[in-house]
C-alpha cells in the first residue's frame, strides 16, 4: 500500500508541473484527470508533493505557472493546503522590471512572505536587465519602497541577494545592526556599473555584515564601484567572494577603474589571515605586496580558490610567499595582463595537493611544465591557449608542451583524467591525434576537449576509435563551418 501511495505521489508531483490552468478555461476537462488521484491522498503527502514542484536551481518566482502560485489555481482544497503551507512562501525570486510596478510588487511580495509564519526566508531581489544598465534616470532610490519593507522581515533572513544602487545600500540597509539579522548565513551585495549619479556602494556602512551567523559572503561591483572595507566576522566564514560583476569586459576598462573594483592585494592578505575557516574563496585583486612585509599564515581548511588579477601581479613570490595552503584542490587563475613568462602564478608549496589547476591565459610552456612536474594529484587541467615556449624566436612552434606531457620516460601528471585547452589554434589534428593516443596508455586520461581554427580536415573520433578506451569523451570542435563531437562507445 505504502508502495502505491508513492507511486501516486510521483505520478501526480509530475502532472502538477505540467498542468495547465488555461485547460479549465477552454472548457474541457483535462484539468479533472490530474486531480482525481489527489482526492485520497493524505494533506501531509500533498504538502510534501507540493514542496518537490519548487524550483530547484533558484528561489521561486512571482508567476502564476510555477509552483508556489500555480498551486493555488488548480483546485479549492489545493488552494487551502497552499496557502496553509508556510515552506512554500518562505522563499522568493524577486524581478523589478518596471519602476512604475513597485507599489504593487511591494504589496505582493510581503503578502507573501507574511504567509510563511515564522520560518527563515530565502530572498533575491535583483533588477531586470533593462533596469540594471540604464546609464540616465539610473536605479538609485527607486526600490526604496520595496526594500524597505524587505527589511522589516531582516530578523527571519537566512539567505538574502541584493542587487542595489549606492542610495538604497546606504540609506537603508546601514539601518541594521548585527543583531538585525540573528539566523542570517548568506548574503550578496552587488552593485550596477557606475555612473555620475550612481556611485560605489561604501560596504563599510553596512554593519550587518559583521552578523556572526554570516557564513557565506559575497560583494560584487563594476570596477570603480567599490569599497571592500566592510566589517565582518571573517573567522566565521567559510565562503569569501569579492570580485566584480560578470558583465563588464576587461578590456574595456581602464586600470584605474579596475583596480578602483578590486580587493587591494594588502588588504586581502589582512582580510585571509583572519578567514581560519574559510574552504571556497574567489577575488578580484589589484596591486602588489612586495612594498609590504607580512608574516606566514596558513588557511588550512581552504579547499577552492580563484584569483582575477588584471595587472598580473600575483604570483609564489609575493602574494601566495605569505599564505600556507595545505588542502587546497581547485587553483583557478585569470590574469588580463599576463605576468612575466617565467612568474608562476600558483601557490606553488600546495602543488602536491592540486587536484584541478585552471590558468588563462597561460604562463609558458617552460613555466606550465615546470607546475606540473610538482602535481602529484592533479586530475583536471583548463588552459585558455596552448602554452608556447618562452624563446626569442617562437615563430618555429613545434608544440612543446603536448610532447612533453607524452613523454614515457619522465611522465609528467600520471593522475590526470582531463586536459581541456579552449583555444587551441596553434594545435593540428595529427597533433591531438597523436597525443590523445599516447596519453591514454596511462590507464586514467578519460576527456580531451578543445577549439581549433578553421575547418575539420582529419575526422579525429574515428582515427582513435580502436584505441580509445570505453566512455572516452573527446570534443573537437571548429570555428568553422560546424563543430564535431566524438565519444567512444560500445
Amino acid at each position: 500500500m505504502e508502495s502505491t501511495l508513492l507511486e501516486q505521489a510521483s505520478a501526480l508531483t509530475a502532472d502538477i508541473l505540467k498542468y495547465n490552468p488555461s485547460h479549465r478555461k477552454q472548457g474541457n476537462n483535462a484539468h479533472l484527470a490530474v486531480l482525481s488521484p489527489a482526492c485520497r491522498l493524505p494533506d501531509d503527502v500533498v504538502r510534501t508533493i507540493f514542496m518537490a514542484t519548487l524550483p530547484s536551481t533558484r528561489n521561486p518566482g512571482i508567476s502564476p505557472d510555477e509552483a508556489p502560485l500555480l498551486l493555488v489555481r488548480i483546485w479549492k482544497p489545493w488552494r487551502d493546503i497552499a496557502l496553509q503551507t508556510p515552506r512554500l512562501w518562505a522563499s522568493i525570486h524577486i524581478v523589478v522590471t518596471s519602476l512604475a510596478i513597485i507599489p504593487r510588487l511591494t504589496e505582493v511580495v510581503m503578502n507573501w512572505l507574511n504567509r510563511s509564519g515564522a520560518l527563515p526566508l530565502d530572498i533575491c531581489l535583483l533588477p531586470s536587465e533593462r533596469l540594471r544598465f540604464r546609464t540616465t534616470n539610473p536605479q538609485s532610490g527607486s526600490i526604496s519602497l520595496l526594500l524597505s519593507a524587505l527589511i522589516q522581515t531582516s530578523r527571519r533572513w537566512r539567505k538574502v541577494r541584493f542587487f542595489l544602487s549606492k542610495n538604497d545600500a546606504e540609506t537603508l540597509l546601514q539601518q541594521l545592526s548585527r543583531d538585525d539579522v540573528p539566523l542570517l548565513k548568506v548574503i550578496t551585495i552587488a552593485s550596477p556599473p557606475a555612473t555620475k549619479s550612481n556611485e560605489h556602494i561604501l560596504c563599510r556602512s553596512l554593519s550587518f555584515l559583521a552578523a556572526p551567523s554570516i557564513r557565506r559572503l559575497t560583494l560584487t561591483a563594476a570596477p570603480g564601484n567599490a569599497s571592500y572595507r566592510a566589517p565582518a566576522a571573517w573567522g566565521n566564514l567559510t565562503y569569501l567572494k569579492i570580485v566584480h560583476t560578470s558583465e563588464i569586459d576587461p578590456a574595456t576598462v581602464s586600470k584605474t577603474d579596475w583596480a578602483k573594483g578590486s580587493i587591494p592585494a594588502k588588504r586581502a592578505l589582512e582580510i585571509l589571515r583572519q578567514c581560519t575557516a574559510l574552504r571556497l574563496c574567489e577575488l578580484s585583486l589589484a596591486g602588489e605586496v612586495s612594498l609590504y612585509h607580512f608574516t606566514s599564515f596558513s588557511l588550512p581548511c581552504l579547499e577552492d580558490l580563484t584569483i582575477h588579477d588584471f595587472f598580473g601581479k600575483t604570483d609564489d613570490t609575493t602574494f601566495f610567499k605569505y599564505i600556507e595552503l595545505p588542502n587546497l584542490r581547485f587553483y583557478s587563475f585569470e590574469a588580463y595582463h599576463w605576468p612575466a613568462p617565467q612568474a608562476i602564478p600558483v601557490p606553488s608549496t600546495t602543488l602536491s595537493s592540486l587536484q584541478h589547476l585552471q590558468l588563462s591565459p597561460g604562463p609558458s610552456s617552460e613555466t606550465i611544465l615546470a607546475i606540473l612536474a610538482r602535481t602529484t594529484r592533479l586530475e583536471e587541467l583548463f588552459l585558455r591557449v596552448v602554452p608556447a615556449p618562452h624563446l626569442e624566436n617562437a615563430d618555429n612552434y613545434d608544440n612543446h608542451f603536448l610532447r612533453a606531457l607524452t613523454d614515457v620516460a619522465a611522465p609528467i601528471c600520471p593522475t590526470l583524467r582531463s586536459l581541456e585547452i579552449r583555444s587551441g589554434d596553434k594545435l593540428t589534428e595529427t597533433e591531438i591525434i597523436d597525443f590523445v593516443s599516447r596519453r591514454i596508455s596511462t590507464g586514467v586520461f578519460m576527456r580531451f576537449v578543445t577549439l581549433l581554427n578553421g575547418s575539420q580536415q582529419l575526422d579525429v573520433a574515428a582515427h582513435l576509435h580502436d584505441v580509445l578506451p570505453i566512455g572516452f569523451e573527446l570534443i573537437v570542435r571548429y570555428t568553422s563551418p560546424y563543430p564535431h563531437l566524438g565519444m567512444r562507445e560500445d
